[in-house]
Parts: C-alpha cells; structure tokens; sequence
C-alpha cells in the first residue's frame, strides 16, 4: 500500500490498483461512544467502461445510536459490504475481496461472507445493436407498454436527442403479453452515451443497448444469482427474438455478439407490428365495430357498485369488453378527468371524485334500461344483463344480481291496483329483490260495511 500521499492511497491487490479511503460514518461505535469508520476501495478500467466499488460499514445490531440521535435496528451485528461494479462474475467480486483482505493483512476475514443474508440490490444485462433497428426497438417497447397497461403500473419513460433515444425506459411490463415469462420482476431500456452525437458511426459507443435489469430488489438473494442471471439472459434474448431474426449486433470491449450458443428454451411468438401503433389509435376510429357505448357502460356499472369501483377484470368479465378495448376506454375516460385507477393486488378502476359519480349516477340509471349497457335498472335493484333471446316469462333467466351493487330505492312501491302488486310480487320474486309492494287507497278497492 502506498502511503506518501494520504489523498491519494492505492493498493495492489488481485491485478488491479484500487484507491483506498476512509470517512466517519454515520452510526455510534457503542464501544467508544464515537463515530464508527467506512473503508472504501475503487478501480476503474482505463476506458471507464468497467468498475468495482466496495464499501465497508460495521453493523451493531438493535438499538444503534446514529450521529443525529435517531436509533436503528439493524438485523445482525457483523460487517456490511457493499459491492458495485460492471461485467464481473459474483465470483469475481469474492475473489476480489479475499485479495485486497490477505493485502491488509486481515486474511482470516477472507471467505466469511454469508451469501444466504446478502442481498442483489440491481443486476443487469445487455446486448449492444446497430442504429439502424433502434426505431424498430423503440416501437416494440411502446407496444409492449401499451399492452401492459391493463396491469396498472408499467411506464414509459422517453427522452429524445436529435430524433434518437438517449434513453427509453420500460418499467414494470406484463411481460405475458409478449409470451415471456420471467421468475423476476424486471425493467428494461434502450439507451446511449450522453455524447454518442459526437462519436462517429464507426465508434460502438454510438450504437445503442438494450439491457434488462432488476433495480433495488430486496427480494433476490446473492445464493440466487446464477438463477438471476439465466432467468434475466432469457428474458433478454426471448425480446430480442420479438424484434426479429434480422438484428444487427455491435461488438464492444465487454460484448462479443459473435459467440453463439444453442438456445434450448422457448421461445416467444409475439408479433408486436401487426398490434397497432398506441400513438396512432384514437377510440373513435376503432370503434366502428365495437359497441359505441362502451364508455356508458363501463360509467354505468361503476355508478351501481356501492363504492363507485371494480376491478380491471371484474369489468372485463362482466361487460364482455376485450382487454384492449376495454383498457382503451378507461384511459379516454382517464383522459377527461372522470376515472382513475390504482394497483394492488389487482388493477382498480375508480371515479376520480365522488361528486362526478353522484351527478351522473341519476341520468346514466334512466337511460341505461334504454341503451344496450349490460345494466339494467329493475325495481331499484342493478342487474348484469346477458341479453340472450328468452320468452317473456323466462326473461329474469338474463338478469343476474350486481354484487357489491347498493339498491338505489329500497321505499315501498306503490301501485293502484290488487293486481298489479301480485304481479310486480311475482316478478320480485324472480329477481330475488326484497321491497314492499302497497297498493293505494282509492274508492275502487276499498272494502265497505254496510250500515243497517
């Protein structure tokens, strides 16, 4: 190690030079009632392209103290290492570590890591592709974002330099619309350098990278990482299958795309150009074969939940909407500010404020016995309408009960005649409906006693 310099230590270890330093940290050494100390030990190829940062931190157990007097409870007492790096093995990092330890002379530290409690914060791969196919790339993750977002929490994120993407950021797909299926929850991107217009064509570092990744994953132990990184090289390569055969790869210093292997998995048929462009589509041009109240009756149905909400699937299954066209109108609706949607467990469809449902609810329940919606409004009740050909007196046979649906009238219906309240009786009867029938008073139905 070489000390002339406190600002600038290096120490040799495992072929490389590492710049070495120390900081107080934050936390409260018990022992000594001081601030405990940080190591860190950094390399950087010559080309910047490949790094490896460690940084060593004690660990007190429950109850530390911190500088600023707030108290932590850490899961165990030890040492925390944390590695960050590019294009090594998990392997590479170990053997790193037990030769810059056996350096400073405390060996005995090499190769006591307990894999089992460490965890995979963020893995990557990629591939390096020409940019002639990066209009291709881009188009292909639009789609697959715009199939994805019946699930409720994918993004697209795009930034533009001179009619390129400097970077294009897919989070949280469904990767099951593109017939992949990862064991992990992965992100992807298409991105440059942030110089790449000053580099020639000829340069690879003006080529773009598509790179599947995991980002602050608390989930993924490091005893996984083999798994991770066959699951994340699949996900990869099944995507690159989607763009198509023809991909034209960009050799670098860490990528060689000549190498090729036997690919022994399946491999996803998903034809994303013939889905249409989801900046192109417009509801109106699209709904010539749909039925055009498909709007009115995704608003009637949530208008007769009793909490003006149901899930994505719940309106799906019970409006026979496709998913496409039914996530198509939920995003106009979105658009105008009367519907909103959040994820849990499942995807929520839900009026953005209460005072929008309670001034529609009236007029949409008058006209929705009118229009085709698939709800009818029967007695104050709400009933899902299959509209299959009955005779009349089996007419009830469509109509099957809204659950979670609140009676909007459950008063007595009043009605002139003896008569006809046997007959509504029997029709509530039918449907299942528990509401008062009276009939009112008039002198044609009044029973008289004669007075002698």
């Amino acid at each position: 190690m070489d000390h002339d310099d406190l600002s600038h230590v290096t120490l040799e270890a495992a072929g490389k030079t590492w710049k070495v330093w120390s900081t107080a940290g934050g936390l409260i050494n018990p022992k000594n009632n001081k601030s405990s100390f940080e190591y860190h030990f950094d390399w950087k190829s010559a080309d910047k392209a490949s790094k490896c940062h460690f940084s060593i931190r004690p660990r007190y157990g429950r109850g530390t103290k911190t500088k600023s007097g707030k108290i932590v409870d850490h899961p165990f007492s030890g040492t925390s290492i944390q590695v960050q790096g590019s294009y090594f093995e998990q392997d590479d990092y170990l053997n790193m570590l037990d030769a810059i330890f056996t350096e400073i002379d405390a060996a005995r530290f090499a190769g006591t890591y307990d894999l089992d409690k460490s965890t995979i914060y963020q893995f990557a791969r990629h591939v390096r592709y020409h940019d002639d196919h990066e209009a291709d790339m881009a188009s292909m993750l639009s789609v697959l974002e715009y199939e994805s977002d019946m699930s409720g929490d994918s993004y697209l994120h795009k930034n533009r330099v001179a009619g390129k993407c400097e970077m294009l950021i897919l989070g949280n797909p469904r990767w099951e619309a593109a017939g992949i299926h990862p064991k992990y929850n992965y992100k992807v991107k298409t991105y440059r350098i942030k110089n790449f217009l000053d580099r020639d064509s000829s340069d690879p570092l003006y080529h773009p990278k598509l790179e599947v990744y995991i980002s602050d994953n608390k989930n993924v132990k490091a005893l996984e990482y083999f798994r991770l990184k066959a699951d994340c090289d699949n996900t990869l390569y099944s995507l690159l299958h989607c763009l198509g055969p023809d991909l034209d790869y960009v050799p670098d210093n860490y990528f060689d795309p000549t190498k090729k292997y036997e690919y022994r998995y399946r491999l996803p048929k998903w034809n994303w150009a013939k889905i249409p462009d989801p900046q192109g589509s417009s509801i109106l041009s699209q709904a010539s074969e749909e039925n055009p109240f498909s709007a009115l009756q995704i608003l009637a149905y949530l208008c007769a939940r009793r909490d003006g909400y149901a899930s994505f699937e719940e309106l799906r299954d019970n409006l026979d909407i496709s998913e496409r066209t039914l996530w198509r109108y939920i995003s106009a609706l979105r658009d105008q500010g009367l519907l909103d949607r959040q994820r849990k467990d499942k995807t929520f469809i839900f009026f953005k404020k209460r005072k929008i449902c309670e001034a529609i609810k009236e007029p949409i329940t008058k006209i929705m016995n009118v229009l085709k919606l698939k709800i009818r409004h029967i007695y104050g009740h709400y009933f899902i309408d299959s509209n299959e050909i009955q005779e009349y007196r089996n007419r009830a046979k469509n109509l099957k009960p809204m659950s979670e649906a609140k009676p909007s009238n459950t008063d007595p219906i009043i009605v002139e005649s003896n008569k006809e309240a046997r007959e509504i009786k029997r029709d509530l009867a039918k449907l299942g409906i528990r509401r008062p029938v009276h009939v009112f008073s008039n002198p044609q139905n009044m029973k008289w006693d004669r007075i002698r």
